[in-house]
């Protein structure tokens, strides 16, 4: 409801309005979206999973609202994906001899491609 009140309306209008006009009609339903879709995911499905495989530690984010820094907010936002990664991606990538900047690079690249297929798949947009 939130894309076809007020984004797609605002994203057909792109030749008519300035960018700085579109942004700020886009800013608040985007970050609106962007939040639901982190309650939709952490706290609906994550918890779901999570009852029927009878997983116990449910800590799926952290305080992510105190953040100072966005790299800090990407972090605490989400503890499944971070964590998963640096156990089987960050630390064989340093076994091998990569180095450790390379090495964080690629780990944030998988975790960026891996987050936008969580939302992709969510959202159903290709």
């Amino acid at each position: 409801m939130i894309f076809t009140d007020y984004v797609f309306p605002t994203i057909a209008e792109y030749g008519e309005k300035s960018f700085v006009g579109m942004y700020l009609r886009l800013v608040l339903p985007l970050g609106l979206s962007f939040i639901i879709a982190l309650y939709v995911t952490f706290d609906c499905v994550c918890n779901l999973f999570a009852e029927v495989t009878a997983f116990a530690d449910r800590k799926f984010y952290d305080d992510f609202w105190n953040s100072c820094t966005l790299d800090e907010f990407f972090k605490r936002c989400n503890v499944l994906i971070p964590s998963f990664l640096k156990k089987y991606a960050y630390i064989p990538l340093l076994r091998k001899g990569i180095n450790k900047t390379i090495a964080k690079y690629i780990t944030l690249l998988l975790s960026t491609l891996m987050l936008e297929m969580i939302f992709v798949s969510l959202l159903l947009i290709y």
